[in-house]
């Protein structure tokens, strides 16, 4: 059976949904492709994440996404992104997740669970 191809934006509104990021009472949290570190706190850098969960509380894990359509073939400059946005994250917070999804399988659902249960709003 052929999985449907999913845009970069459906892969990262999956994810965001799945992932729980939207704003919540003690963390910055979101999806989409507008919003710049700048905007998330991060002065003077204009790097946009794809999606981003950033607890008040600094020494809680801060998770970075980086989203491509189901079709994209990874390589190592998406690898690249993904580190240079943890990399920015990490000047503010002791641990960084990282996600670099291009599409939505089981081992990330299960694997996202767990983390959500843990950290997430």
């Amino acid at each position: 059976m052929a999985m449907k191809i999913l845009t970069e934006d459906e892969v990262r509104d999956i994810a965001g949904k799945i992932l729980g990021l939207e704003n919540c009472e003690h963390a910055k949290s979101g999806v989409g492709q507008i919003t710049t570190f700048n905007q998330l706190g991060f002065k003077g850098v204009i790097d946009k994440p794809d999606g981003w969960y950033l607890p008040d509380d600094k020494t809680e894990p801060a998770i970075v996404l980086e989203t491509k359509s189901s079709s994209t073939i990874l390589k190592k400059s998406h690898s690249d992104e993904l580190l240079k946005n943890m990399k920015i994250v990490m000047k503010k917070y002791k641990k960084s997740i990282g996600f670099k999804i291009k599409n939505i399988i089981l081992d990330f659902l299960i694997r996202i669970k767990l983390i959500k249960r843990k950290y997430l709003c």
